[in-house]
């Protein structure tokens, strides 16, 4: 019988784009062979609890044993992104700043007050030991965990949508009245924004919480949605959960960023299915993981087919938002500028290396398993 309260392998999977999000003194990720298979162990005092599950062998799938290359320890990831494993100094939050203490045992935050330096009061930044920029945002695993469903819920509704065979009922759609049509997508995206509640809805953050790339698409959806009569609660509802899954994905928010760095509101609203198409292409020559471009492609594929029809609320929309706050600033060209996997700035891990040579710290980065 093996224990099991959270899947540590699906717990990796999440983490696996992720680097720079946790300090040594907060998570700790314990390993055993392959033969003693893991499981979460709850402490109690002066006992231990552990909640059993059936044997491997009674289900009909099973795993191999190994990992997947992509589903290794996110300690992996990190040596591989030339990065030591991170401590965190302080953290600042809406223009905050937060210390960790502990206290008689216990760690906890303590408000410090306003965060003058901060790079903004939108968003929050994270702070860690021996590094000049900030982290951008605060992935934690329990949020990680819970987009997972929703995220994979919603690209397989919009790869029905984004289907030429979807023409013809996207256009009848499109032009009937606004008001029932507004009636009709209202219904639509509750049927989705009622389950990713059920899975997101501890994790949104108030909207000064969110990074500034995570609040401005969280806007422009919102107001997009609501120029098509999607309901103002139902058009709130479905921003903040897609705005959330943009919040915990390093690997989305990192390469919309990257790509709205290539272009600008005005060429995005001279042409936009052009311009779409464009920022693709740029995508498929820097991304070696290709499953991610077909999900971006997903997205230029409905602007395609439909964009005739959607044209004033798309750029009534796009007019609304601060599309720089959607570009590199440097404190985020410091964060990937040694990533694998994507060739940030247009540039291979190679260029960038020669771009931003390794830091003295960063050549003696931590070996896997140590931990200070």
């Amino acid at each position: 019988m093996r224990p099991l309260v959270i899947s540590v392998k699906v717990l990796l999977y999440l983490l696996r784009t992720q680097t720079n999000l946790f300090p040594s003194s907060f998570f700790w990720f314990f390993f055993t062979s392959k033969n003693r298979p893991f499981g979460a162990i709850i402490y109690m005092p002066k006992s231990e609890f552990v909640i059993p599950v059936p044997p491997q062998l009674a289900f009909a799938h099973q795993p191999d044993d190994e990992l997947e290359e992509s589903e290794k320890d996110p300690l992996l990831t990190t040596k591989a992104n030339y990065e030591p494993l991170p401590t965190i100094e302080k953290l600042v939050g809406a223009g905050i700043e937060y210390r960790l203490v502990d206290d008689n045992g216990v760690t906890r935050y303590k408000v410090i007050g306003p965060a003058d330096y901060a790079p903004s009061k939108q968003g929050w930044f994270i702070y860690h030991v021996g590094r000049k920029y900030p982290q951008r945002g605060f992935p934690f695993p329990h949020a990680l965990k819970a987009c997972e469903k929703p995220k994979r819920y919603l690209m397989n509704w919009i790869s029905i949508i984004a289907n030429k065979d979807m023409i013809l009922p996207i256009i009848a759609l499109v032009i009937l009245p606004k008001r029932i049509r507004g009636r009709i997508l209202d219904r639509f995206l509750m049927q989705y924004v009622d389950y990713a509640d059920g899975y997101l809805k501890p994790y949104y953050f108030a909207n000064e919480f969110y990074s500034q790339l995570a609040f401005e698409v969280k806007v422009f959806v919102h107001l997009f949605l609501e120029g098509l009569g999607v309901s103002n609660q139902t058009a709130n509802r479905f921003a903040f959960s897609f705005a959330t899954l943009i919040e915990n994905d390093s690997a989305y928010w990192s390469r919309i960023m990257d790509l709205m760095s290539e272009t600008t509101k005005d060429r995005v609203l001279k042409n936009p299915v052009r311009e779409a198409k464009r920022l693709i292409e740029i995508l498929a020559k820097r991304d070696a993981r290709k499953h991610l471009v077909a999900k971006f492609n997903k997205f230029a594929l409905l602007l395609k087919y439909g964009f005739f029809f959607i044209r004033n609320q798309f750029k009534d929309a796009l007019e609304a938002i601060d599309f720089e706050k959607m570009q590199y600033e440097e404190l985020d060209r410091q964060f990937v500028k040694h990533w694998i996997r994507y060739d940030f700035f247009g540039k291979t891990i190679e260029e960038r290396l020669e771009m931003y040579p390794l830091d003295t710290h960063k050549k003696e980065y931590l070996k896997y398993g140590e931990l200070q």
